[in-house]
C-alpha cells in the first residue's frame, strides 16, 4: 500500500484546520499562556540526596575511568 503526497498534504491540511479550530479567537497569539499558573516542582529531601549521591557517583566513575585509562594514552 503506497500513499500518495495528495492524501499527505489533505492529511496536514485537515490537521491545520483542526489546530486553528481549537484556538480561542479572542485571545491574541503570544498571550495564550499569560493566564496560566506557572509549573512548580518540589523535590523532597531525600530525592535531592538521592539526585546528589547519584552525581556524584557519577563524577566518581568517570574520574576512575579516566584514570584506568590515561597509561595506555600516553604510549
Amino acid at each position: 500500500m503506497t500513499i500518495s503526497s495528495y492524501q499527505i498534504q489533505n492529511i496536514i491540511q485537515t490537521y491545520n484546520r483542526q489546530l486553528k479550530t481549537r484556538r480561542p479567537q479572542s485571545v491574541p497569539t503570544g498571550q495564550e499562556n499569560a493566564n496560566l499558573p506557572k509549573d512548580v516542582v518540589e523535590i523532597s529531601s531525600e530525592g535531592k540526596k538521592k539526585h546528589i549521591l547519584d552525581r556524584a557517583g557519577d563524577e566518581a566513575i568517570k574520574k576512575f575511568k579516566e584514570q584506568a585509562l590515561e597509561p595506555y594514552r600516553k604510549e
